[in-house]
């Protein structure tokens, strides 16, 4: 099965355990400076923390923590040397407190002198992307996937394919994910099937994404990713009372609150809409770890844009992945500040990634800096992967640029 797996994989990729990671696509968008972080959400991915499924505002991205339970990283390994299992504590602890300098260094010699560790392997790929070093995150799966290609393997390459703007290799490398996770292992496949109908919703496949979402809560019916996901997918078909339903029944996150803000307020829901939004911003003040949620939800409501700009900016310092680059430029455009924004965007859009809501922050961020005929492609393509950007408060109508 294992062998079936990897020369599917390889079919769709050109080359597991070769060079998953080769194909560059030339950036779609903007220059090739970059940087994501996960996923989360979302937007794409307004939000991650390790260990901790979700993500996002309007999509969602993987956690980078998925599957390489953080827990399970700290946990003395079987037939491990005390150095190993040193290591393995030290960059647990410091992927949980978001310091990946420190994950790196506490990686570095184990590293450096050749030692085959999966999941400390797995760790520092999560480092890296989290700092925006996509190519070093590559490297580093690489060597995994060519020894052991699992399920959180797959994941974790799925991720890096989305990033890359290649939806069709991380679809297939999210469907092996599931073949390889174990039925009874439901958390992970429950997660897992999220993400591929994440993917698949960006991609703009929405019956798909909608058949992954419902997989998900058949196999699990307490997993509110798939809840979030399916709200998304009744959003996209103008069905926002669904939604909003759907994403009361989720869990409490400042993404997810200030995204049923924004329904509300569609729905002619003021009083409810300002009360949802209140709860939004008490709970992503609560946390520093929602900063980019924060951020997004601020922007998204056009309420203490400064304050959205700064938290975007500190997060940048720990994260720069793309998805800090989207916060800060959807803050900055909210401030006003719209030639930074575009600057912000194009960094955000640098990897290839295609991502619906990061190619709308930066439609309107061209708009307003008067690039009309890049707003209109940003904004077309946003909208046709995701119609359901369409009912955004912010949205901007395609025949108006």
């Amino acid at each position: 099965m294992r062998a079936a797996l990897t020369a599917s994989f390889a079919l769709s990729t050109a080359a597991l355990g070769v060079a998953l990671f080769s194909a560059r696509p030339a950036p779609a968008h903007g220059g090739r400076e970059h940087v994501h972080g996960p996923h989360g959400h979302t937007h794409g991915a307004h939000g991650h923390a390790h260990g901790a499924p979700g993500h996002a505002h309007a999509g969602g991205v993987p956690e980078l923590a998925a599957h390489a339970d953080l827990r399970l990283l700290a946990l003395p390994a079987p037939g491990a040397d005390s150095d190993q299992n040193t290591t393995r504590q030290a960059v647990a602890e410091a992927l949980v407190d978001h310091d990946f300098r420190r994950a790196l260094a506490a990686a570095e010699a184990w590293v450096r002198a050749g030692r085959f560790d999966p999941w400390t392997l797995m760790a520092v790929s999560d480092a890296h992307l989290e700092l925006g070093e996509l190519d070093a995150a590559e490297t580093t799966l690489q060597r995994v996937l060519d020894v052991k290609p699992t399920a959180p393997t797959y994941f974790r390459a799925a991720y890096l394919l989305h990033l890359r703007g290649r939806d069709a290799d991380a679809i297939s490398a999210l469907e092996l994910a599931v073949e390889s996770t174990p039925r009874q292992a439901i958390r992970e496949r429950a997660w897992t099937l999220t993400e591929l109908g994440d993917v698949q919703r960006f991609a703009g496949e929405l019956a798909a994404a909608e058949a992954s979402y419902r997989r998900a809560l058949s196999e699990n019916p307490r997993w509110s990713g798939a809840r979030v996901g399916l709200a998304r997918c009744a959003r996209a078909r103008g069905e926002l009372s669904l939604a909003a339903e759907l994403l009361r029944e989720a869990e409490a996150k400042p993404s997810t609150l200030s995204e049923l803000a924004l329904l509300e307020r569609a729905l002619d829901q003021p009083q409810r809409a300002q009360r949802t939004l209140q709860e939004a911003l008490a709970l992503g003040r609560s946390d520093d770890h929602y900063a980019r949620m924060l951020a997004h939800a601020l922007a998204d409501h056009g309420v203490d844009t400064a304050e959205a700009v700064a938290l975007a900016r500190h997060e940048l310092i720990v994260r720069p992945n793309a998805h800090t680059w989207d916060a800060l430029a959807h803050a900055l455009w909210a401030d006003g500040q719209s030639a930074a924004a575009l600057s912000a965007a194009r960094r955000a859009l640098s990897w290839g990634t295609q991502e619906p809501e990061l190619l709308f922050h930066a439609g309107l961020a061209a708009a307003a800096s008067g690039e009309r005929e890049q707003a209109r492609a940003w904004l077309s393509e946003a909208y046709r992967r995701d119609p359901g950007l369409t009912w955004h408060p912010q949205a901007l109508a395609l025949d108006t640029l």
